[in-house]
């Protein structure tokens, strides 16, 4: 497992999907605060144009679908948003 904490911005949470996606990593979690685990961490600055990166990926419905699950603001609701984005 690893903990991927991202800057509280919907960017900052694509470029956290992303990071993941890209490096394969299975089980992560995702928040927005750096907090004591036992587990490795890495913090995610936003990427330029990573809602450019990330349109390529998925279609505009798709984006919208993880800004309302960005904006639920529950880690549970991040995991389910990358898991959803494994199976494009």
């Amino acid at each position: 497992m690893v903990n991927i904490v991202f800057e509280d911005s919907f960017e900052g949470f694509l470029s956290a999907l992303y990071y993941a996606f890209r490096n394969k990593i299975q089980n992560p979690i995702f928040s927005k605060t750096k907090t004591y685990s036992i587990f490795n961490t890495v913090v995610i600055d936003s990427e330029e144009d990573i809602l450019k990166r990330v349109a390529t990926l998925l279609d505009k419905d798709t984006i919208e679908l993880f800004y309302d699950c960005y904006c639920f603001d529950e880690k549970e609701a991040f995991i389910d948003t990358y898991k959803s984005f494994l199976f494009y």
